[in-house]
């Protein structure tokens, strides 16, 4: 569910809390979750960035600063996003709910996870089902047969390799599956170079890490890494001299594809990614 369709939920107070209201603030509660579990890598990735060996002393700047920057601004997104109106309108009828009610037992039921994908009119895993990677690989792998992607330890870990102008990319896409038996896709970039760190970075704060389909379609989309200008700046180098390494999606106005929606790539520099 894009930012423009979570603001809009419950904008108007006299909006009846039918069901596909409640359907839209379960997204949006689901959206700040995710945004919470990114804030979760913010102080690692700000570490790892000031325990960098060898690196010059304006390179080890650049990479602590914008990965501190970019902390800093996917904090305050939160913070606004939990205090925007519409939030607050959701928490407000909870209390409002639970008061009427204080029993929850019914709420026992109810999937903590799916509702994006939901609201965007796509399926989603229930919160205790655990994905087949084996079956979206080979899935994926059908309309990317360029990209080599091999699986290993017991088909919980997917290796991802290509090559995008000078640049080998390698990257290992691990299954997690937390305590609440929901399943997080962890991705790690290998590479010297700090644009790798930055990519890293990047697939790190995406929005859906929950799915192996599209965490493949986002590592893909680095094919025009050397090449991409950024989308929000409309250039290829930012102030510091670094290329788009993030990638975000955008709704292709192309006709859908066979398998669902057509989806194409924003370029993004890291320090544009909050913009």
């Amino acid at each position: 569910m894009s930012e423009q369709n979570t603001s809009a939920v419950g904008a108007e107070s006299a909006q009846p809390w039918d069901e596909t209201r409640i359907r839209a603030s379960l997204a949006r509660i689901e959206q700040l979750q995710n945004q919470l579990d990114a804030l979760r890598f913010v102080i690692p990735t700000i570490t790892a960035s000031a325990v960098n060996q060898g690196t010059s002393r304006t390179t080890y700047f650049k990479q602590f600063s914008v990965t501190a920057i970019g902390g800093s601004e996917q904090l305050e997104k939160f913070k606004r996003d939990w205090r925007d109106k519409s939030t607050q309108e959701i928490f407000d009828k909870a209390k409002t709910r639970r008061e009427e009610d204080s029993n929850l037992s019914m709420a026992v039921g109810v999937p903590k996870y799916g509702w994006i994908e939901q609201d965007e009119g796509g399926s989603a895993l229930s919160s205790t089902e655990v994905e087949d990677m084996k079956k979206t690989v080979e899935m994926w792998k059908e309309k990317h047969p360029e990209v080599k992607v091999n699986l290993e330890d017991e088909d919980s870990k997917a290796i991802v390799q290509y090559t995008a102008g000078p640049y080998r990319l390698h990257f290992t896409v691990a299954r997690v599956v937390e305590d609440n038996r929901k399943q997080v896709y962890q991705v790690s970039c290998s590479g010297a170079k700090p644009v790798f760190a930055a990519m890293e970075r990047c697939i790190a704060s995406r929005p859906r890490t929950d799915r192996l389909y599209d965490t493949l379609d986002m590592l893909s989309a680095y094919s025009n890494l050397p090449t991409a200008q950024c989308a929000t700046c409309k250039r290829l180098l930012d102030r510091q001299a670094t290329i788009p390494a993030a990638r975000r999606r955008k709704q292709s106005a192309s006709p859908p594809a066979e398998n669902g929606t057509d989806v194409e790539w924003d370029a993004l520099h890291e320090s544009c990614l909050s913009r």
